[in-house]
């Protein structure tokens, strides 16, 4: 990314409500320092080390975060919650 490094796109990420919900998993070759390492946990959904899984394995890591949040997700807004109705409570007009 020639104008924006991965920090300066997080940061820009949250700051916008319109985009602070989008899960980020952050894939980097960085050998971390504690207070960066924190830094990227409170703001993607999982920090990944290059190098440290086979394709198949990355693969399966981004795939159980993706699933993990949209289970967490469904669990802070299930379906219908904010028209108060479900699909069983709906009456007919005819």
């Amino acid at each position: 990314m020639p104008e924006l490094d991965g920090f300066s796109v997080l940061r820009e990420m949250r700051a916008h409500p319109e985009w602070r919900d989008i899960p980020v998993v952050v894939l980097t070759s960085l050998d971390l320092t504690a207070d960066v390492r924190h830094f990227l946990e409170r703001q993607a959904e999982r920090v990944l080390q290059k190098g440290s899984y086979s394709r198949e394995e990355l693969l399966k890591e981004v795939s159980d975060s993706v699933g993990e949040f949209m289970r967490r997700r469904s669990l802070s807004n299930p379906p219908f919650a904010a028209s108060g109705t479900s699909p069983s409570s709906k009456t007919s007009l005819s």
